[in-house]
């Protein structure tokens, strides 16, 4: 493997198998996890490669797995991170994972473990992933057969995109599809309450999708950002999301629902502000807009608590030693 000079150079070579665009389809725009690759490569620890199967499937005339063997003889990477869209005819044949998975570790990342598809297709493909990263809910270790092949972290986030704002405009945000259960009637709840609620983003048809710089501003400008926690999904009911990470890295308090995920990185009532039900969430945001200290206290302890114990370099290097056996 490469070795690192100190810290002046990479310690791997890793090659990204993932989707270039929202839902694999370019009318979507980019990955909505798009800043979470970009985080191994700033993080020093790594010279990253990208190979988007959806572009290739698109765009190009030569069989994606063709092309994707043919990367990975010609870059030599020491592992792959891989990240399957489910229900979608484009992702690398799992024969072609497994010729690669014979020569170098492959580690497969999963958003959305809550939706029992995505734990039937982890466990498919097990004879050729080393290591499943888990980015949002625990509750698959209560279902897989092997739950030491299972590994459950935060979604780390850029910091040169999120962190502290100079100014906090913005009383209330959030930023995401409202068409989940629960979410809007929360938002017109606040709003009828008389409290100020910025709000937009999402993605697919009908949605403007902000770029990661305007996302991530409307967060660094904000006193207070709401999230959901809760999922429709058929397996599990709730997640921890990648906006925790988001929020906190921005230094605006996390209001955010109730749920059994979130406390087990951060302390309530410390790091974030939990609610339950629409009267306690406006209570709670029309307090803490009130109480600029108290918000303030909470914000800062839980921006420190991340900086320290959930940044990016952390994840990377908890993925490698796990996915390299402890080496």
């Amino acid at each position: 493997m490469t070795q690192s000079d100190g810290n002046t150079s990479p310690k791997f070579k890793v090659l990204m198998v993932v989707p270039k665009w929202s839902g694999g389809n370019p009318e979507y725009g980019y990955d909505t996890v798009g800043h979470f690759w970009h985080t191994l490569e700033i993080s020093g620890l790594a010279q990253v490669d990208y190979f988007y199967y959806d572009e290739i499937s698109a765009l190009s005339k030569i069989p994606c797995d063709s092309a994707l063997m043919g990367r990975v003889m010609d870059n030599q990477p020491d592992m792959v991170m891989l990240n399957w869209h489910c229900g979608a005819e484009i992702n690398p044949k799992p024969e072609t994972l497994q010729s690669i998975s014979k020569r170098i570790p492959v580690a497969a990342f999963w958003f959305d473990t809550v939706w029992s598809l995505h734990t039937r297709i982890a466990e498919a493909l097990s004879n050729v992933v080393h290591l499943h990263v888990i980015l949002d809910s625990s509750a698959p270790y209560t279902v897989v057969p092997h739950p030491e092949e299972y590994l459950f972290l935060w979604a780390p986030v850029d910091p040169t995109l999120f962190y502290l704002g100079e100014k906090r405009d913005n009383p209330i945000s959030y930023l995401g599809r409202l068409v989940k259960p629960g979410r809007k009637e929360a938002i017109d709840a606040l709003k009828a309450a008389g409290l100020e609620v910025v709000t937009g983003g999402g993605y697919g048809a009908g949605h403007v999708q902000l770029s990661w710089e305007e996302y991530a501003d409307v967060y660094r400008r904000s006193k207070i950002v709401v999230n959901f926690s809760k999922s429709p999904a058929d397996f599990g009911h709730y997640q921890l999301t990648g906006r925790v990470s988001e929020v906190l890295f921005s230094g605006a308090l996390l209001l955010e629902e109730e749920n059994p995920e979130t406390p087990g990185l951060l302390e309530p009532m410390l790091d974030y502000v939990p609610f339950s039900g629409l009267e306690d969430l406006v209570e709670k945001a029309r307090y803490y807009l009130e109480h600029e200290e108290k918000r303030a206290a909470i914000a800062t302890h839980g921006h420190q608590t991340a900086m320290e114990r959930y940044n990016h370099v952390i994840f990377w290097n908890t993925v490698f030693y796990h996915l390299l056996g402890g080496a």
